[in-house]
């Protein structure tokens, strides 16, 4: 017979494993409800986690260039897989007024390209007291910073605020036709050319229907290099210094090029410039990258070299640096993410990508000394982009344009003297911006 000791253990036995099914059970339910609840998580954070990032641009429609954009954001999207990017293309003429429009309005874009003149305009903008772009500064470190030229992110700089990462540069060269060099038994420019060079090889060059070189002589852009050559910089801060008599020599033998030595082919606009050099009537131009691919196309073997010296000065001609960069709405979304996507457009990575597949200057400070690069058309492009004018950027820098397009139209008409029209140029500039 089993002792009442037994049978109480054989009851704790039952009493334990009835305990222990139980509390099985229980770790089981729990385990199952821990996996639902993983399971539930892992289903919907994604959604609820889930970034969308707006982007603007102003490329061309369906060009290699916005090829290449698309490309840059795709492997974006890759890496960070919780990330969508919504592209849109904005003409690059109505870019500045929707994006404040948009801004005003509270739906801007979380990223838009911008240029430099535009960030002027932007800059001093705001909605309700508050600035409608993100400064930089607090979301990239120095070392970070320091992956651009100096040259390229001083543009993106309003007032001390970085509102931009500049991703691509541009500037005026020199370009020659090789093919109407050789013909003409004449040295190709070299980075040691003065203005005396220049004007030596344009004569000889100029034969029959060619002539020496093709510039819209009515056009400021163009007269830019020449006034820094002659004068130097054309502001010492926001100052402008451009109603020197130095400068206005300048003007005057940018259009002697025509009236006094007659080297230049005759070009109203920059489209017929561009039409001028293409069909082989003008051995040389002074055109930036964007028309590099339209000439090759053409079938011309092409030169590009750095602007010449002026003899008198010892000064390079220098035109003006033009950038173009990402910048984050004030607004955005996301600002972690949308400064990595800034990052990454900006990189150095995406910029050799363009650059060599889309003839696009770089700004990435590691690509001077690229290999590929240096062997790309582009070089000479980026070349003289070491040597460029800057300009202020605020919201009155587009002014000098029309203004010295006035001193040029009325030096050419015979109405005043260049250095009275660099002066009343000058007056009417700071009437404008102050």
């Amino acid at each position: 017979m089993a002792t009442v000791g037994t049978l109480q253990i054989k009851s704790l036995r039952k009493t334990w494993v009835r305990i222990e099914r139980r509390e099985r059970c229980k770790r089981r339910d729990s385990r199952l409800t821990i996996l639902l609840c993983l399971l539930m998580t892992s289903l919907s954070i994604p959604a609820s986690a889930q970034t969308e990032l707006t982007l603007w641009h102003t490329l061309g429609v369906g060009g290699t260039e916005e090829q290449k954009l698309t490309e840059a954001v795709e492997d974006f999207e890759r890496a960070h897989p919780d990330t969508t990017v919504k592209i849109t293309r904005i003409p690059y003429a109505q870019n500045l007024a929707q994006f404040i429009n948009a801004a005003q309005a509270g739906t801007s874009p979380d990223i838009v390209r911008v240029s430099d003149s535009e960030l002027g305009k932007m800059g001093d903008v705001r909605v309700n007291g508050a600035p409608i772009l993100e400064d930089l500064r607090a979301h990239y470190t120095p070392v970070q910073k320091q992956a651009y030229a100096l040259s390229a992110l001083a543009p993106m700089r309003v007032k001390n605020r970085l509102l931009a990462l500049p991703a691509s540069g541009g500037s005026l060269a020199l370009v020659y036709n090789k093919r109407l060099f050789d013909e003409a038994g004449v040295a190709y420019p070299s980075e040691n050319w003065t203005t005396d060079d220049f004007l030596t090889a344009a004569k000889t060059l100029s034969r029959g229907e060619v002539k020496g070189i093709t510039v819209p002589l009515k056009w400021s852009y163009w007269l830019l290099p020449f006034l820094s050559g002659f004068g130097g910089p054309l502001f010492e801060g926001d100052t402008p210094v451009f109603a020197s008599a130095s400068h206005a020599e300048g003007l005057d033998f940018y259009l002697d090029l025509d009236r006094v030595y007659g080297v230049a082919a005759p070009s109203s606009s920059p489209e017929v410039m561009t039409t001028t050099f293409q069909r082989e009537r003008a051995a040389m131009v002074i055109d930036g990258v964007w028309n590099y691919q339209t000439y090759a196309d053409a079938g011309i073997d092409i030169g590009v070299s750095l602007l010449p010296r002026v003899s008198t000065t010892g000064q390079r001609m220098q035109p003006l640096g033009s950038y173009f960069g990402w910048a984050m709405s004030k607004t955005a979304s996301n600002k972690i993410r949308a400064a990595e996507l800034i990052e990454w457009l900006s990189s150095a990575p995406v910029q050799k990508r363009l650059a060599l597949e889309a003839n696009v200057t770089p700004s990435a400070a590691a690509l001077a000394d690229d290999a590929d690069v240096q062997s790309s058309p582009v070089y000479g492009f980026m070349r003289q982009s070491q040597y460029t004018e800057t300009i202020p950027t605020n919201r009155g820098s587009s002014q000098i344009y029309l203004q010295l397009d006035t001193a040029l139209e009325l030096v050419s008409s015979g109405e005043l003297t260049a250095p009275e029209a660099m002066r009343q140029a000058q007056l009417a500039y700071l009437e404008t911006t102050q």
